[in-house]
């Protein structure tokens, strides 16, 4: 009992220890942000790289000065790069998927094998940009600048999501026009998939993306979510302040057995996050394998809380 109770000190320790880490990092790249300079440049990525040693991919780069910065193999998924400067850096094989690039200058920028899967480049300045086996899978290029972009073909371009009033050169448009001029459509003028409110599916990475009418509800509460599984069966998800309120609401029954039960698998599962731009909640790896859920799920929406469950349970 004894040896368990240090190992889950020291455990403990550790974590904090991380956490410190973690924020130490993110200040420092948020004190060099308006900086134009090499020092700051390369501070900004030396942080970047401890972030990812520590298994943190979002991260908040936008407006930062990286030009002709190595940063290949970076892992920068769902993080902001909005308005950088990158031009002519090194971002080969990196993973951006998710990212929000909008209006950044990645001009002249290396992006041999990156992968841009659903990420976002809403003008974003790629002239002359190395764009060699990149994956565009549905990116938003919309008034990106692709012009003169290198070893850029029209099958990477063809599996973007959008690709309105996108600068390029001219035989690559008249491709896409002819194949696919869906994708050339002022994406405020699409008209969307009517959602379905009882249901919601999670991709490859365990995300999934709440209804708009429920993403109003969460959004109502403040940013803060918690979610947990109270039933190893399925995902609950309350918005932070009604959580905080359940537990007050419980707070008399806690010598109970159920009460005691009921904390155990709340702590043990449970955790804060936020919504992202896009309306999406990330369920992690562990609370997936706990729960099982994986695919098309159903939605059961309850006073204070929303309930996933798999979309076979009846």
């Amino acid at each position: 009992m004894a040896n368990r109770q240090i190992a889950s000190i020291i455990d403990l320790i550790e974590k904090q220890q991380i956490s410190r880490e973690i924020e130490r990092y993110r200040d420092e790249i948020e004190g060099f942000r308006w900086w134009q300079s090499e020092e700051s440049k390369c501070r900004i990525i030396a942080n970047v790289r401890s972030l990812n040693r520590l298994g943190i991919s979002k991260i908040d780069l936008s407006f930062c000065y990286l030009e002709k910065g190595k940063l290949d193999n970076s892992n920068l998924e769902d993080s902001n790069i909005g308005g950088a400067n990158l031009r002519g850096a090194n971002l080969n094989r990196a993973n951006l998927r998710y990212a929000w690039l909008g209006k950044s200058i990645p001009r002249d920028v290396t992006l041999v094998g990156a992968d841009f899967c659903e990420a976002d480049l809403f003008q974003a300045d790629l002239q002359n940009a190395d764009l060699r086996d990149a994956s565009l899978e549905g990116a938003m290029l919309n008034e990106a600048d692709l012009t003169n972009a290198k070893f850029l073909t029209v099958e990477q371009l063809l599996k973007a999501k959008n690709l309105h009033k996108a600068k390029m050169n001219p035989e690559l448009w008249g491709r896409i026009e002819q194949e696919n001029p869906n994708i050339l459509v002022d994406p405020n003028f699409m008209k969307e998939e009517e959602e379905n409110p009882e249901e919601a599916t999670m991709d490859e990475n365990g995300r999934i993306r709440i209804p708009s009418k429920l993403r109003e509800w969460i959004g109502k509460f403040g940013k803060g979510i918690f979610l947990t599984t109270l039933d190893g069966d399925s995902v609950v998800i309350y918005p932070l302040p009604l959580w905080d309120d359940y537990k007050r609401q419980l707070a008399g029954k806690r010598k109970s057995e159920d009460f005691k039960r009921f904390m155990m698998m709340a702590n043990r599962w449970g955790h804060k996050i936020e919504m992202d731009s896009r309306g999406r909640i990330l369920i992690t790896k562990e609370l997936r394998e706990k729960t099982g859920l994986i695919g098309r799920l159903r939605i059961e929406e309850k006073e204070d809380h929303i309930r996933l469950i798999k979309a076979d349970n009846r």
